[in-house]
């Protein structure tokens, strides 16, 4: 429907004329993995440095309750990040 207004012609382009096309739909081995990216943001570190002056992060994560769960030194309620009485974050 978008396209019903505008005048164009659709012209076939073969692989090796069409670069773009041609790369995008050639299988590639996935035996070799070029980057790893990962974002770590500066508010988890500073949170984990709250957990230290919090008596009661402290203890959950020596001893997690239950629906409590610890995750690269992150602390989670329910699956969902605990701040506790942080004065950083």
């Amino acid at each position: 429907m978008k396209l019903m207004d505008l005048q164009f012609k659709i012209i076939y382009k073969q692989g090796i004329h069409n670069t773009v096309v041609d790369a995008l739909s050639r299988c590639h081995s996935s035996d070799h993995l070029l980057n790893i990216s990962f974002s770590n943001p500066t508010w988890l570190q500073q949170l984990k440095l709250g957990y230290l002056d919090d008596a009661v992060a402290t203890q959950i994560l020596s001893n997690p309750p239950k629906d409590y769960s610890i995750k690269d030194g992150i602390i989670k309620y329910k699956d969902k990040i605990w701040l506790g009485n942080n004065k950083l974050a």
